[in-house]
């Protein structure tokens, strides 16, 4: 469990006048034998108009309309909302979500009148946000820069000052030290790079290597695609772009860094001694073409020879002056 759950004698004044409201509190959860005991040991469900919840600013995962929130949306369309939606009650009486924001999203587009929600509370702000983000991680796909900020949101909660910190989250949230270290250097990328990123285009592998590089660098990977992507173009080619540059962008840099050499140009002495080799047995083997077409070809291709050999000849002799 994530939250703590209502002590009993907030439950108790609940019921007092749960008489005057039906759909206050779910009596299924409660026994008339053992309401304290049993209330206490379960969250608060009621049902409340869709509208009249708050939206979580801790939440940092994304509401787009991709083919996981359209499945979600099926589904509630033709069973209606399987899972309550969990809420935290705040200072004023209202209530703010902490689990079911897209759940909440769908009800209020398809005309959903009420929902069902869980009332949590919470120890601490740190507490809240470990619940939503383990909750979002156990429910759907995780966007790599969706981590990221809400790693970024544990960051500064996290009182730590061992130098251990992202240890701390990486053990919280089952992960490794080293995933959150990729995560959040997503945050320093440029808007258009994460803009890729969210489009699918860019692999997270490919986003923790761009991130790598020199901003400059980055930059230069911004100039280079932004031109070629086209809106005609299927993802699969625009990745195939993004792709082709980031190669391109990182054997500069390794070239740069010294770690990849450029291919040198072929030894001569090597290279005319082979051309030699070959040419002697050809001398001694050779037969005359006996047609004139042929003759004429043989001829070209020796010429050709000729001047290649006289090219190398000048360019020794020119160096041998230097």
């Amino acid at each position: 469990m994530c939250a703590k759950k209502l002590d009993t004698g907030r439950l108790d004044n609940l019921i007092q006048i749960a008489s005057n409201d039906s759909e206050l509190i779910d009596r299924t959860i409660l026994s008339d034998a053992t309401v304290p005991v049993v209330a206490a040991k379960r969250a608060l469900r009621k049902q409340v108009d869709p509208h009249t919840l708050i939206d979580n600013p801790r939440n940092r995962f994304n509401m787009r309309r991709d083919e996981e929130y359209i499945a979600l949306e099926s589904s509630i369309i033709q069973r209606g909302i399987d899972d309550d939606i969990r809420v935290k009650e705040t200072a004023d009486g209202q209530y703010m979500i902490v689990s079911g924001h897209r759940r909440k999203k769908i009800a209020i587009e398809q005309g959903i009148p009420k929902v069902w929600i869980k009332i949590d509370e919470f120890k601490s702000e740190l507490d809240e946000v470990l619940c939503i983000i383990q909750a979002n991680i156990t429910n759907r796909a995780k966007s790599p820069l969706d981590m990221a900020l809400s790693i970024h949101d544990l960051e500064e909660l996290i009182n730590d000052n061992s130098g251990r910190k992202r240890d701390t989250i990486a053990e919280k949230l089952g992960i490794s030290s080293k995933s959150v270290h990729n995560y959040s250097t997503l945050l320093d990328l440029p808007d258009t790079i994460k803009g890729w990123l969210m489009d699918a285009i860019l692999t997270p592998s490919q986003a923790y290597k761009v991130a790598s590089f020199e901003p400059r660098h980055q930059q230069n990977l911004i100039e280079a695609v932004s031109p070629l992507l086209k809106d005609d173009m299927n993802d699969t080619e625009k990745k195939n772009i993004v792709k082709s540059e980031i190669a391109r962008i990182t054997k500069g840099i390794n070239i740069g860094l010294g770690k990849t050499r450029e291919k040198k140009a072929p030894n001569a002495n090597k290279t005319l001694n082979k051309a030699v080799a070959l040419l002697i047995p050809l001398h001694e083997q050779l037969e005359i073409p006996k047609s004139r077409k042929k003759k004429e070809e043989a001829m070209r291709q020796i010429e050709s020879a000729i001047e290649t050999l006289e090219s190398i000849k000048e360019k020794i002799e020119a160096a041998s002056v230097k």
